[in-house]
């Protein structure tokens, strides 16, 4: 227990006190927040990267088929359900997580060494891996939990790639778990009415199997904070996609920004300026290209994704095929005009920060473990800035005062100016006729080997 240090302590949305403690023996982060009730939530976040195989899910998958102390599948899921409780396993583009909840806070303390183990020390077996990932059927198909998943997701349009299935082994599985899941990579987060040393005592035993097992190469940091290179200039794509009809298709455009903790008073403005742009008919791109006389497409909605480098996205769905190609153009003339005009209704800016700022507060009350949950990881990964990421309401207050010169300046800076990826998705029956003919030639092959 005395193994582990006190790193911070703060305060979540100034309600919610948090402690980070890092163990000087294994490099374990754990992270309390103490919040009232007699429930108790566990989460186990690893830095992960992404690939282009799946490495990432197909570890999540066979994770919990057994580990060294426990030779069974699942033995913390059975132990969950006999409680009332709930456990999650889920793969972001920066982070694994596995969370476990728990009516009481003894229970938690009994699972967390066990499903530690499962993490660290899973088998990673054939077996588990013939399973659950991918195998040979005894008539020359293919099979697996993993492969019948891709198999039939791989033609949606927002997901289509060509990355080979057979990409994927269990050497690659077992490198990736060593890389990635280490004592100095995990992060538990733990939320409840709970004290610190209960959560220490429950994870002594795993420390001592960890520091057992001997010395461990020198660990580095995932996501090195390690900005990539400037866009050069706007790029347009055109991706082919399989399709029964060839009528409509998609459009994205997205921009990459800046980063989500160091510059978050800009990123949260920029969300509020996509908001503006897509939600509710009144919204301009709305008005403009959905519900006009000759629409150019049959809905439009946005995204961020919140990294070290951020992305803004917005996406015109069911876009007639012969006007993909005007729709940029359309968009372009859209915002300028909006700059030129100084068209920014300020009245209904104000309503959209205050909706967002009440949807906040209401996670806040309704969903507090899920919050701090996302506040955390966030923290976790991309470090800390003053511990603003911790409490976003005093920016929304901020963007509240905000003149109409700060919102134009964000749309002519980072949306008209800022270098973009234009996506134009076609859909092509040709390509679907192919990939059938293709996956047809492969399963016949197989069978002659």
């Amino acid at each position: 227990m005395e193994s582990f240090k006190l790193l911070h302590t703060a305060l979540i949305y100034d309600r919610i006190p948090v402690s980070e403690y890092i163990s000087e023996r294994t490099g374990i982060t754990v992270i309390i927040a103490d919040e009232e009730g007699p429930a108790a939530i566990a989460s186990f976040h690893l830095i992960t990267e992404p690939d282009n195989v799946g490495l990432p899910g197909a570890l999540r998958r066979l994770v919990f088929m057994g580990s060294e102390q426990f030779p069974y599948k699942d033995v913390p899921c059975l132990m969950i359900n006999d409680g009332f409780g709930n456990f999650s396993k889920q793969v972001y583009f920066d982070h694994t997580a596995y969370t476990v909840e728990t009516i009481f806070a003894e229970e938690l303390f009994t699972l967390l060494p066990i499903i530690g183990d499962y993490i660290l020390f899973p088998l990673l077996n054939e077996e588990s891996f013939l399973t659950e990932v991918h195998h040979i059927t005894g008539e020359g198909e293919d099979a697996g939990g993993m492969y019948e998943d891709v198999s039939s997701e791989e033609s949606e349009i927002d997901i289509y790639h060509s990355v080979r299935k057979e990409s994927i082994t269990l050497t690659k599985i077992k490198e990736y778990h060593e890389k990635f899941y280490r004592p100095e990579n995990l992060k538990i987060i733990v939320i409840g009415s709970i004290k610190p040393e209960e959560v220490f005592e429950s994870l002594q035993k795993l420390e001592d199997k960890i520091v057992s097992k001997g010395q461990r190469d020198d660990f580095q940091r995932p996501l090195q904070p390690i900005r990539p290179p400037p866009m050069e200039s706007s790029k347009n794509l055109e991706i082919t996609v399989p399709s029964d009809k060839e009528t409509h298709g998609t459009f994205y455009i997205a921009w990459r920004t800046l980063s989500c903790i160091e510059d978050s008073y800009t990123i949260l403005g920029l969300s509020m300026v996509l908001n503006y742009l897509t939600e509710c008919s009144t919204s301009p791109l709305l008005k403009e290209l959905v519900e006009s006389d000759d629409p150019f497409a049959r809905n439009v909605y946005s995204f961020k994704v919140k990294n070290k480098v951020s992305c803004l996205c917005i996406v015109f769905e069911n876009v007639p095929v012969k006007k993909l190609s005007q729709i940029e153009a359309k968009f372009q003339e859209v915002l300028l005009r909006m700059v030129k005009d100084r068209d920014i209704d300020m009245k209904r800016m104000e309503t959209i920060i205050e909706t967002h700022k009440m949807k906040r507060i209401i996670t806040l009350e309704q969903y507090p473990s899920y919050l701090i949950q996302c506040v955390l990881m966030r923290y976790l990964i991309y470090g800390n800035a003053e511990d603003r990421c911790l409490n976003p309401l005093p920016e929304l207050e901020r963007l509240l005062e905000e003149p109409q010169t700060f919102w134009l300046d964000l749309i002519q800076k980072y949306l008209v100016e800022n270098h973009r990826i234009s996506v134009q998705i076609i859909p092509n029956k040709e390509v679907k006729r192919d990939m059938a003919k293709k996956e047809k030639e492969r399963l016949k092959l197989k069978n002659e080997i």
